[in-house]
């Protein structure tokens, strides 16, 4: 009897030492195979523990799951397909990759990742097996896993949460939209409040907690995923907005004949007879003519009238696939037989819904494109804040410079007012307020000392330093601009709000020999080139937003690098926002002086 109840208050104080535990966090309890769970992150315990009893994770031949190592892409690809359950039976006997052979403890795992779409090799017949895994790259495999392309999350979300890290900038486009899939579901967070490490290595211990959170919350995340797999159609990966449905017959895709008008096509819609004509502008011998309801179709038709009444016409007679049709007022035509016709291409993408439209005649993201070459004309008031910091690191010290303008141009005239402040250690003083008005080759300034006008010309004034808008300045940086717009790296950023209007935002990223090639020998001070200057590390974003007439109604210039001097660093930054109003219309400027 003794026995028994020696035996009854093991077990009691066992139970309380267990709910202790578990209460107090003093003692970690191993999960199933792994014996250095105390040497994980506190945050990432119950993570590894439930995975490890789940048999997702496991030890190595010590039972060792070495928590706060970096995980290969074998390692990363093996937990995805044991997590989510891929199906690793019927593998090819041919290995897709050379360097992951059939012999290879991951093959199965990797095979199955990349037939399911998960991943994919890093180039040259290679899967990249024993590279370090990112945390960028991580959300793109769920992303991926989830069927969801990343131009449907930023058609439907936009990437504004992306802008609380400072680290946006150093996100690569491709990963942007499954970043910020993965932060809206909680999937994933920053390494602290304003930072997101994109390019950081991952734990083992990250991507135990980053499965866990997502198989707990699996079914609510592949909720929000299915809201997004709408159909998504890009015409030079500039998003169209459809205002009519898409339909899908057969893996042929059928776009309201708009798509094509919107985007630099001709339409002609002769409602009376069903006709429908799309001519290329940029190829006049390229045309398709159709009929709603039917499968005959003429290509390339040089004739005036309607093909279909000219035995001429007969040569460019040709049967599609499937017939035009009218639904809700919007009449649909087959994506693939249009594009071919006009001499452009696409790919359609079931499995993602997208449609990817590529005309090589006109330039990418044609949208922020025409709403830069607009600027070159441009009349109308704006808004500027330049705002430079450079940040001695050996000494602490901080200096700043902000400048406010406010001006207006109407072609060569234009009005200037500048407020300057500057700022050493946090401590600003206004330094300087003074107002220019150019009108012809005219430069009027206000002086400072005694608040009258002076007159300059245009090259005195440059010798004076005086600030104000030289149209013709203004429009060749542009020009500049324009000409290197291809090389530049656009990714569009979704719609987004300004000042309660409905925007698109663009962002464009510059190497230094590309932004350097915007301006001319001697435009800073001392002949000093800006690879002089930022000799140490450089980044420049410029971040465009178009309203829905096509103009540009904002415009944002960060500028971020290192300089050396001496072995001393320093950081220097600058930004320069514009916002520009009342576009197009007649501002009267006029002399100051009678």
């Amino acid at each position: 009897m003794q026995k028994v109840k020696m035996g009854n208050l093991f077990k009691t104080l066992f139970a309380v030492l267990i709910a202790g535990n578990m209460v107090l966090g003093s003692t970690v309890v191993q999960a199933g195979g792994i014996n250095d769970l105390s040497k994980s992150s506190t945050y990432a315990r119950e993570a590894i523990q439930w995975m490890g009893s789940n048999n997702i994770i496991s030890g190595d031949k010590q039972g060792n799951f070495n928590p706060r190592q970096s995980i290969t892409r074998a390692e990363l690809v093996t937990l995805l397909v044991k997590a989510l359950n891929i199906d690793t039976s019927n593998l090819p006997s041919t290995a897709a990759f050379s360097d992951v052979p059939t012999s290879h403890w991951a093959f199965k795992y990797v095979e199955a990742a990349n037939r399911a779409g998960i991943t994919s090799g890093t180039g040259n017949g290679k899967f990249g097996i024993s590279s370090l895994t990112t945390r960028e790259q991580v959300t793109t495999m769920l992303l991926n896993y989830l069927s969801v392309s990343k131009e449907a999350v930023v058609a439907e979300q936009g990437l504004d949460e992306l802008s609380k890290f400072k680290d946006v900038g150093k996100m690569s486009d491709w990963a942007k939209a499954s970043i910020k899939f993965a932060i809206s579901n909680n999937i994933m967070s920053g390494v602290s409040a304003d930072l997101f490490s994109p390019s950081g290595k991952a734990t083992k211990e990250q991507i135990a907690v980053i499965l866990y959170k997502f198989l707990n919350s699996k079914e609510s995340i592949e909720e929000n995923a299915a809201s997004l797999k709408k159909i998504v159609v890009t015409y030079n990966d500039d998003f169209v907005k459809l205002q009519k449905p898409v339909k899908v017959i057969e893996n042929d895709i059928m776009i309201p004949a708009e798509v094509f008008s919107k985007q630099g096509q001709r339409l002609i819609l002769i409602n009376q007879t069903g006709l429908i004509a799309i001519k290329s502008l940029t190829n006049q011998d390229k045309n398709i003519y159709m009929n709603v309801d039917s499968k005959s179709a003429y290509i390339n038709y040089t004739g005036s009238g309607n093909p279909s009444s000219e035995p001429s016409a007969q040569d460019k007679l040709v049967t599609l696939n499937n017939a035009p049709e009218q639904i809700d007022g919007a009449i649909l035509v087959p994506a693939k037989e249009v594009v071919d016709a006009l001499g452009i291409t696409m790919d359609w993408n079931s499995k993602f819904n997208l449609l990817k439209i590529t005309d090589s005649a006109v330039p990418k993201n044609p949208q922020m494109y025409n709403a830069l070459k607009s600027m070159l004309e441009y009349k109308g008031e704006y808004n500027s804040d330049i705002i430079m910091s450079m940040k001695e690191n050996s000494l602490g010290m901080d200096i700043g410079l902000n400048i406010s303008i406010k001006g207006a141009i109407n072609g060569n005239n234009s009005t200037t007012n500048s407020k300057f402040t500057v700022s050493f250690d946090g401590e600003q003083e206004d330094f300087m307020n003074y107002q220019v008005i150019n009108i012809g080759d005219k430069i009027y300034a206000k002086s400072i000392d005694t608040d009258s006008w002076i007159t300059y010309t245009r090259s005195e004034a440059k010798e004076e330093g005086i600030l104000y808008t030289d149209f013709e300045s203004n429009r060749n940086e542009l020009l500049m601009l324009l000409d290197i717009y291809e090389k530049m790296n656009i990714s569009y950023e979704g719609k987004t709000l300004l000042n309660g209007e409905e925007v698109s935002k663009y962002q464009a990223k510059l190497s230094l020999d590309l932004f350097k090639g915007l301006f001319s020998t001697g435009v800073l001070v001392n002949d000093l080139g800006l690879e002089d200057i930022y000799n140490n590390g450089f980044d420049t974003i410029i971040s465009i937003y178009v309203n829905s007439q096509g103009q540009l109604v904002k415009q944002s210039t960060a500028i971020s690098g290192v300089t050396d001097m001496n072995g001393s660093t320093a950081d220097i930054n600058m930004t320069v926002n514009s916002t520009y109003t009342n576009i197009g219309e007649e501002i009267e400027i006029v002399s100051p002086i009678n």
